[in-house]
């Protein structure tokens, strides 16, 4: 290396009971504004060289006339001839601390693969990728508002449809919408990363019957009320005990006739009758009916009244058995294809009631078809769909997004959970995300819950977390060494509602 690389020198110890793989360096004076905590540095002691990071300082004291700038730094690996090994020692005094060249540093974080975030935010010539069979794992990502969640996403997004993912994401702003056409902004710090303005080329914008978006060709869609899953609508919408079955009773019934398909002289084939939500509220309607039930109990009366509200709450919703075309799975698990499900105008129940009868449908359509692409599924603001403080109201819910969550994994199914409130989110979520993207966290309640459930993190890097700058973050991955604090790349598609 160049005498310019240089930071400055091992010193001596000063407490014998330090940590033993810190080490103290005195910088040169001109390199003390270069050395900002992260800095990836290597220290030669003949045959042997210490990789390290700077994870403390700068610390400027008074020694006689001089001052004197120092730093601490986390020794993290030894390189010898035969090849890199832990760190069994430490280098003695006046040894050389060198800034790691790129491909050094690279090589000891793991952080190389086919999908590109961006680059050290300490080092910015030093590229940050991960290796898309990590996603598999599932992917958090954390912070507050204007931190650069959304940027970071939507790079996500832009890697995986490189990679021939096919993608899925609920759209809960409507940013997402407008991801066909090139950026607008940014593009002299898209340059840096080497990257041009480029819109999505294979995009489909899904939008609930009762909304509208603001994409162009958007496509209206219905659900049947014979295909939602029942255990989950009646979560979501607060349907329990003897309302429940009620209502699973009343399906029952206007489902447990039969049609005829297909008939010839010697066969004949039936399927069950198909049933509307207007059926089932007919069928109570009937129930109430004094003319047809006059022996009908007071508390059977008050059971069908309160659960004929919740029926006519659902039609008012406007989703179900609508003149509309219904969602087609197979057109969204395409290679390399995006669709974004714009539930920006919908109310919490429909938002709901959309994403959980859309994932069960992809579930069990990946379950037949596990060789079809793998797909990245986009949960914005995840702690509005399933909670902690809700989870054990809404088993079936939980248990339906965490089976996704496990078996999905071995058929190409990965989650992208995105909040700015993740001490609401359930334990569980935290335990499937082995990677995580940690923007700047203001809430002390959010930090010590994403503090308690990240391990490998230094305190230093904790520390820094709160001041992190806009689409800044610190990379937690099962495929790197330890956390990295990114500077994740400006997103090369257009999203809406940008600052």
């Amino acid at each position: 290396m160049s005498e310019s690389e240089v930071l400055g020198f091992t010193v001596y110890d000063r407490d014998l009971g330090g940590h033993p793989n810190e080490v103290f360096m005195r910088a040169l004076p001109e390199k003390v504004a270069e050395i900002p905590r992260g800095t990836y540095v290597t220290i030669e002691d003949g045959d042997r060289t210490f990789i390290g990071r700077v994870i403390d300082g700068p610390y400027t004291v008074r020694e006689g006339n001089d001052d004197r700038t120092y730093f601490v730094i986390e020794l993290v690996a030894t390189l010898t001839p035969d090849g890199q090994t832990g760190v069994f020692s430490r280098p003695p005094p006046n040894r050389e601390v060198q800034r790691a060249d790129p491909n050094t540093v690279g090589k000891y974080i793991g952080c190389l693969g086919d999908i590109y975030i961006g680059r050290l935010a300490t080092q910015f010539e030093v590229p940050v990728q991960l290796d898309s069979s990590t996603l598999i794992r599932h992917v958090a990502i954390f912070g507050t508002t204007g931190a650069g969640k959304s940027n970071t996403l939507q790079v996500i997004v832009e890697e995986c449809l490189r990679r021939n993912f096919a993608v899925l994401c609920f759209d809960v702003e409507g940013e997402y919408v407008a991801m066909d056409q090139p950026t607008d902004i940014l593009h002299g710090l898209l340059t840096k990363f080497g990257y041009k303005p480029e819109g999505v080329s294979d995009f489909r914008v899904l939008v609930p019957f009762p909304c509208s978006s603001l994409a162009k060709n958007a496509q209206r869609f219905t659900i049947p009320f014979q295909d939602i899953d029942k255990n989950i609508l009646c979560e979501i919408v607060d349907v329990h005990g003897l309302h429940r079955v009620a209502l699973l009773d009343a399906i029952e019934e206007v489902s447990s006739g039969f049609k005829t398909v297909q008939q010839d002289y010697f066969f004949e084939e039936t399927e069950a009758m198909p049933y509307r939500l207007s059926d089932v509220i007919e069928r109570i309607k009937k129930k109430l009916n004094p003319v047809l039930n006059p022996d009908l109990p007071q508390y059977l009366r008050e059971i069908y009244t309160s659960l004929l509200t919740k029926l006519y709450y659902l039609s008012d919703l406007k989703i179900f058995d609508q003149e509309a075309e219904t969602v087609a799975i197979e057109e969204i698990v395409k290679a390399g294809r995006l669709t974004v499900v714009d539930i920006s105008e919908a109310t919490d129940d429909l938002r709901n009631i959309v994403i959980a009868y859309i994932l069960k449908k992809l579930f069990e359509y990946k379950m037949r078809n596990p060789d079809t692409p793998r797909i990245g599924i986009v949960l914005e603001e995840a702690h509005t769909f399933i909670s902690e403080s809700r989870k054990t109201r809404m088993i079936a819910t939980a248990t339906m997004l965490f089976e996704l969550a496990r078996r999905g994994r071995k058929r190409g199914i990965c989650l992208f959970f995105v909040s700015q409130q993740p001490a609401h989110l359930p334990t569980e979520i935290f335990e499937l995300c082995n990677t995580r993207f940690i923007h700047r966290i203001s809430s002390t309640e959010n930090l010590e819950v994403v503090q308690r459930s990240t391990g490998g993190v230094p305190r230093a890097l904790w520390q820094a977390v709160t001041s992190l700058g806009r689409g800044e973050c610190l990379l937690v991955s099962p495929k790197f060494h330890h956390a990295v604090v990114v500077k994740v790349r400006p997103a090369a598609s257009k999203r809406l509602y940008t600052e």
